[in-house]
């Protein structure tokens, strides 16, 4: 532990503790011994060159210098000679042996160690050959191979000395430069950037931030990079301040904000507790006022039909027995009171058809209402053969609904867009469906007398008509009979029409079931 603490003390006084110093160092190292490896490398193989160059020029020299006598000496087969001239050679530095093969064999051979035999290209030996030739007969006769070795282990040698000395003393440069270099860098970058890396350690935005290291402005020629990063530094740290001091009062309104937002949650839950039970308690007593009105409008319309019948089989008898008494005005008022009176009749079961549509209990399932449309366009063209009127309706519509009440609703309006259009030479009457939002929205659409779209809130209203009953025939019940029956089914109906351009009457029902009372096909 202390030798690792000692260790770590020493590498922070060298700067070594600092990464970026170590890769710096390690980078100078390899670059310096690549380059002072590359530098040696050349310089041993020039010598190397040179070297050899000069041994080859000796040998050449020898060959110059002998081959005359050597020719005159293996001519006349004076070994003496031959010996001595060979042995002459063999005195010379680098020779280590020097032989002359005559007819493929060797004759003479002088060698200067006793290891020494022939010529061996693979070891460190420079092999020179030059033939010996005489004149005879008019001709070049041979007669012999004269080779020459000449040793490369002093080359060698001084080749080995010559790269140790460079590897140390590049090695010497090379440790003084990175040393340098080192000491430089620590001066001008590591101890600086150390500073700004401390500096920035130690900033907290809730105190006051410590000075920063002094660093050249930026426009003086002599600011480096270092220079330029303390300024950002600078620079970031007031805006960081800044937009801390923003976030604090930020924070600070939030934090009102919040109290505010959980007072007025607080206020709004009350007010939603107290509305809840107001609407509970207004909703129990609709409940029972919309019962009571119904249990009202049920009895009263079953005690009016007993006087009503009474008028009405009075006044069928009074114009069966007494017409001939009566004048003609007498008989006219006579009918206006019957009229009169089968039309309150009329009113009556349309009240009652309400009430029984209100009262009655949903009994859901997948409805075709295509087939149902249909069934009731065919009723209506055997109450009516002689209307001409053209139909479009979209197949495979259907919806979750009870399927006596949707027909009911179609009835009533494909009923409605039968008897506005009976004006038109052609009439055209559509019924189709469309997606909307999860939802199916159907329409009924006619060509007939439209109505003004100013009177449109009066159109589901009971015993609100847009028209004179001169003109079109109805009591006025029937689209608030549609509108209640598409209202039980959780839908919504609304129409859009323009007076002498027809129709168009929507209505939407949910695709799935949407009731808890509702039972599956």
């Amino acid at each position: 532990m202390q030798s690792t603490t000692h260790q770590n003390k020493l590498l922070t006084r060298l700067g070594l503790q600092s990464p970026l110093a170590r890769r710096l160092v390690v980078s100078l190292v390899l670059v310096s011994s690549v380059l002072a490896l590359l530098i040696t490398l050349a310089q041993l193989y020039t010598d190397f060159r040179r070297d050899t160059a000069s041994i080859h020029d000796e040998l050449l020299q020898i060959e110059k210098s002998f081959s005359e006598s050597l020719r005159r000496s293996v001519w006349t087969l004076n070994d003496t000679q031959v010996n001595a001239q060979l042995d002459g050679i063999l005195a010379l530095p680098y020779i280590e042996s020097a032989s002359i093969r005559v007819d493929g064999e060797v004759r003479w051979q002088r060698v200067r160690n006793a290891g020494g035999n022939e010529p061996n290209p693979d070891s460190r030996q420079l092999v020179h050959r030059f033939e010996l030739t005489t004149r005879y007969k008019d001709h070049q006769r041979h007669i012999g191979t004269v080779a020459i070795i000449a040793s490369l282990e002093s080359v060698y040698r001084h080749l080995q000395d010559k790269a140790i000395f460079i590897l140390l003393s590049n090695s010497a440069k090379t440790l003084v430069v990175v040393t340098l270099v080192f000491l430089l860098f620590q001066l001008t970058v590591t101890r600086r950037l150390n500073a700004l890396a401390q500096h920035a350690h130690a900033l907290d935005l809730q105190q006051t931030p410590p000075a920063l290291p002094p660093a050249r402005k930026p426009d003086d020629p002599q600011a480096d990079e270092i220079d330029q990063l303390t300024h950002a530094l600078h620079d970031m740290q007031e805006r960081l301040a800044e937009a801390y001091r923003q976030q604090a009062s930020l924070n600070n309104e939030l934090r009102e904000e919040s109290q505010r937002h959980q007072t007025a949650c607080h206020k709004l839950a009350t007010l939603s507790e107290r509305l809840e039970d107001d609407v509970r308690q207004r909703t129990q007593a609709l409940q029972a006022s919309n019962r009571e009105l119904e249990s009202f409008a049920y009895a009263i319309s079953h005690d009016l039909r007993a006087p009503l019948r009474s008028i009405i089989g009075f006044s069928q008898a009074l114009q069966e027995d007494c017409a001939d008494q009566l004048d003609d005005e007498g008989r006219q008022y006579l009918e206006r009171v019957n009229n009169s009176a089968l039309r309150m009749g009329q009113l009556i079961e349309d009240l009652l058809k309400l009430s029984r549509i209100s009262q009655s209990k949903l009994h859901c399932r997948k409805v075709n209402l295509s087939n149902i449309a249909m069934e009731v366009v065919e009723q209506l063209r055997l109450a009516d053969p002689e209307r001409r009127v053209w139909l479009d309706i979209q197949p495979d519509i259907s919806a979750w609904g009870d399927s006596g009440l949707l027909r009911i609703a179609l009835a009533n309006l494909l009923g409605n867009a039968w008897k506005y259009s009976a004006g038109k030479d052609e009439a055209h009457i559509e019924f189709g469906c469309r997606e909307e939002e999860g939802n199916q929205t159907c329409f009924v659409r006619d060509n007939g007398a439209g109505f003004d779209m100013r009177y449109a809130n009066r159109l589901f209203t009971p015993f609100q008509r847009l028209h004179q009953t001169r003109e079109f025939k109805g009591e006025g019940i029937g689209l608030a009979t549609v509108a209640r029956v598409i209202t039980r089914h959780a839908g919504r109906i609304w129409a859009e029409a323009k007076p002498g351009h027809g129709a168009t009457f929507y209505f939407s029902l949910p695709a799935t079931p949407q009731r808890s009372e509702r039972t599956e096909e």
